[in-house]
């Protein structure tokens, strides 16, 4: 869950959330799981999806969100109900050949 977490937050973004001068200071930062969502670059991002990032970076693994709770994460239900609406629409259009 912890490298889906940084997967999602790299795709939400553009860039992985921790970053330091040097790798010991890289190592500190992850070991922490200090990280932000930086302005501009999250301002057009759901707090719903940042719940769910910031959850999965979440360091101790017995407080991080299991992939089961991820699975039924409001963000992760939302974006999945906008996919499959996005999908039947789009198969509505081929069949009627457009």
């Amino acid at each position: 869950v912890w490298s889906l977490g940084v997967i999602v937050y790299i795709l939400l973004c553009g860039f992985p959330p921790f970053y330091a001068d040097n790798d010991a200071q890289l190592y500190e930062k992850i070991k922490r799981g200090e990280f932000e969502f930086l302005r501009p670059y999250w301002d057009p991002i759901s707090l719903e999806a940042k719940d769910m990032v910031r959850r999965m970076l979440t360091v101790d693994p017995k407080k991080r969100i299991t992939c089961e709770e991820a699975m039924q994460h409001p963000w992760l239900r939302s974006e999945a109900s906008h996919l499959t609406e996005e999908i039947a629409t789009a198969q509505q259009l081929r069949e009627q050949g457009m």
